[in-house]
């Protein structure tokens, strides 16, 4: 027992101070300022609702009325994303799954899980806050500038992580398929690896082709162990991977040589 500890305790260290890891860990910063800014932003809205019904020259509610409109709206919110949770987590059970479902299953459920923590520490959802707002110059400011830092903390996220899957993309290492290789043998199922110590960072989901024919221009994928024949074809492989200690899931692409598919070889 205590060799395991060392061993994890070993195991825990090398990961912490691995620039990579922390790398990935800013990426999931993504999902932590989404959830905060739909949060914020449904927050305002059920300020505005409240302000609406309140100062109503119609007079249609009367403001105990109000309240209750507003805080039924805000509990359906809450009651939804409890609810999205236990489906999340009931997806788990159900069988027949890939490798590339399981793994979405697990990091959707996780993502749940941030988000429901989120809604029920949040000071944004208390009715009591938004019923002090009797105006619309009564919100909160602070309210309005942290959704406007939120939004932009967010699209500079998503820019980052889309420059990140371009630069891993170019890390990625595929062996040639030979030629004449026989389409019996599985041609695309072969090793995976990355540059730059990402190998112990990146799980390998599943690997494909995509067939474009060269005088129509059509696409069509097909898993690994099934192949197109006799026809002029652009091949290009397709791995789906995802990220260790991250709730991301991506697929890499990388376009190949021209290839001609035959009967039973692949000529380059």
């Amino acid at each position: 027992m205590r060799a395991y500890m060392n061993e994890f305790t070993r195991y825990c260290k090398t990961m912490f101070i691995n620039r990579n890891f922390w790398t990935i860990q800013w990426l999931n910063l993504m999902y932590v300022v989404k959830y905060r800014l739909i949060i914020i932003g449904y927050s305002l809205a059920m300020s505005f609702l409240y302000v609406e019904l309140t100062n109503s020259s119609s007079e249609l509610f009367t403001k105990m009325q109000s309240e209750a409109i507003v805080s039924a709206c805000v509990s359906f919110f809450i009651l939804m994303r409890h609810l999205w949770l236990f489906i999340s987590l009931g997806r788990l059970c159900l069988p027949n799954a890939d490798q590339f479902t399981r793994a979405e299953r697990w990091n959707n459920s996780f993502r749940q899980m941030l988000f429901v923590l989120l809604v029920t520490s949040s000071k944004y959802l208390k009715t009591e806050l938004i019923f002090q707002n009797i105006s619309v110059e009564s919100i909160p400011i602070d309210m309005i500038s942290n959704g406007i830092s939120a939004a932009f903390f967010y699209l500079s996220l998503i820019f980052c992580i889309r420059q990140f899957w371009k630069r891993l993309d170019k890390q990625m290492i595929l062996s040639d398929i030979t030629s004449k290789e026989s389409l019996e043998v599985d041609v695309c199922h072969e090793n995976v690896h990355f540059a730059n110590g990402w190998n112990e960072f990146v799980r390998v989901l599943e690997t494909g082709i995509t067939y474009k024919y060269s005088q129509t221009g059509n696409l069509f994928y097909m898993s690994p162990s099934a192949y197109a024949k006799d026809c002029d074809t652009k091949l290009e492989r397709k791995v789906t991977v995802s990220l260790k200690y991250s709730l991301i899931t991506g697929t890499l692409n990388r376009l190949t040589a021209r290839m001609i598919i035959t009967n039973g070889s692949v000529e380059v």
